[in-house]
């Protein structure tokens, strides 16, 4: 006699290994992604690249040039700053484009969060924000303390800038037996289901001006690092990005 129970039953052991394939796709398809993202900042960044500066050099002499014309020189300033923007942009592709490989040291991850901060309070975007760290034991990891810096200041200014009437941004600290965890937690006003799940598209942003690049980088940082970076939100109740690092040995 069938057991009719069976029917409509499923091992847990075949559900997790869907899942763990459906991950795996998911992965699969992100790397296509950066790949085919790399081989177009590469063009990109060798057709670009040469004219920016040749357009640049000659504007920054025409703006010297024009001492006695305040009104023209900020128009040539203007089309200067659009073109280290571009340059800037560019850069930031190349980031993209190259495979990685981190001079990993051990670091006390806390330093690294005080330097943060300190870099912060020049920042007009920080001017309502208090920034809190909430971890006192020092708590080390094998990384590139630059490389690091950087995830960590593009996560809190994405919280400062997403609270411009203020607000709290918290640093914490998690050693494990393996792992290293930092959270950075806001109590802005939190991301929409519709946009979490694009977050790390390459030029995909919600900012004006915006180069949609910064977390995509910051994920290619932590990857790199052997790591993850994950992102929750809920709308009216704040923000948190977790970052995991392992405490393996420095290679």
């Amino acid at each position: 006699m069938i057991d009719k129970a069976s029917w409509t039953s499923r091992p847990e052991k075949e559900i997790a290994y869907e899942s763990r394939i459906e991950a795996l796709e998911r992965d699969l398809a992100r790397s296509r992604d950066l790949a085919s993202l790399g081989e177009a900042a590469a063009a990109l960044a060798h057709e670009i690249k040469n004219p920016l500066a040749a357009i640049s050099a000659p504007l920054q002499i025409i703006r010297e040039r024009l001492a006695g014309n305040d009104e023209l020189r900020d128009v040539v300033q203007e089309v200067i700053s659009e073109v280290q923007r571009l340059d800037a942009l560019v850069r930031r592709l190349l980031v993209l484009s190259k495979p990685w490989n981190p001079k990993k040291e051990r670091s006390d991850l806390l330093e690294i969060v005080q330097r943060v901060f300190a870099l912060s309070q020049a920042e007009p975007a920080f001017a309502r924000v208090r920034l809190r760290l909430q971890s006192a034991a020092p708590v080390s990891a094998p990384v590139d303390a630059a490389l690091f810096e950087q995830v960590l200041w593009n996560l809190i200014q994405n919280a400062a800038e997403a609270m411009p009437e203020g607000g709290e941004v918290r640093v914490t600290c998690e050693e494990g037996l393996r792992a290293v965890t930092l959270r950075v937690a806001d109590n802005g006003p939190g991301i929409p289901p519709a946009i979490q799940a694009r977050l790390f598209k390459p030029f995909f942003t919600t900012k004006p001006g915006g180069s949609g690049l910064g977390l995509a980088i910051s994920r290619k940082i932590m990857e790199a690092h052997g790591g993850f970076i994950r992102i929750s939100s809920e709308q009216g109740r704040g923000t948190e990005v977790v970052l995991g690092l392992p405490k393996g040995e420095v290679q």
